[in-house]
């Protein structure tokens, strides 16, 4: 009877054995398409925040700029700050003051406005001027002159939190976290 049945419990094994390899296959593709939907979101943010910047910069020259720029902070809680500083790192127009712009030899001596000044035409960096507590990004747009030269930049202080990767997506599993990385692999953020 034993060799009976033996066909038969090894093919149950086997089909448990191909199941459990395709819910694996199942849950690791769940997991990459909410990684993706993840990332995509804070990409659209990212882009958002440049788009902004991108449509706010002529508008630096005008009496009106701080009240502006201070009155969409307060309305978008996506930003913590939006500045304009000149080729020599002077603040130009803010929408509230920060230790990201208090002087001008503290944003002629961060990585974001040199890597503007070198010629990158974007940068995103972790801002030095917000704490542990606190933390942000700084979103920065080169800002050129007609023929090219450099004149400054347009930055947006986007606080981390507003770019919380999302573990509410009915795709995970339980219990899942996820995180926000920097380029060079440095968490910046995590659930």
């Amino acid at each position: 009877m034993s060799l009976a049945l033996l066909p038969i419990l090894l093919l149950g094994a086997i089909q448990a054995q191909a199941d459990f390899r395709k819910q694996a296959a199942d849950r690791r593709s769940d997991l990459q398409l909410a990684a993706s939907r993840s990332a995509a979101s804070t990409k659209a943010k990212l882009d958002s925040a440049f788009v902004l910047l991108e449509a706010l910069s002529p508008e630096t020259a005008s009496p009106y700029c701080e009240p502006r720029m201070t009155s969409l902070v307060n309305r978008l809680e996506d930003f913590e700050a939006l500045f304009r500083v000149s080729a020599t790192g002077e603040a130009l127009c803010a929408s509230r003051p920060a230790k990201v712009y208090a002087s001008s030899e503290v944003i002629r001596s961060t990585a974001w406005f040199q890597r503007l000044k070198n010629g990158e035409d974007a940068v995103v960096l972790r801002s030095p001027g917000a704490s542990d507590a606190e933390p942000a990004l700084i979103a920065a747009l080169r800002v050129e002159r007609p023929m090219g030269r450099f004149d400054g930049a347009m930055a947006a202080v986007v606080p981390l939190r507003a770019l919380q990767p999302d573990v509410t997506d009915p795709a995970l599993p339980k219990g899942a976290q996820a995180a926000l990385t920097g380029a060079e692999g440095n968490r910046l953020t995590a659930t």
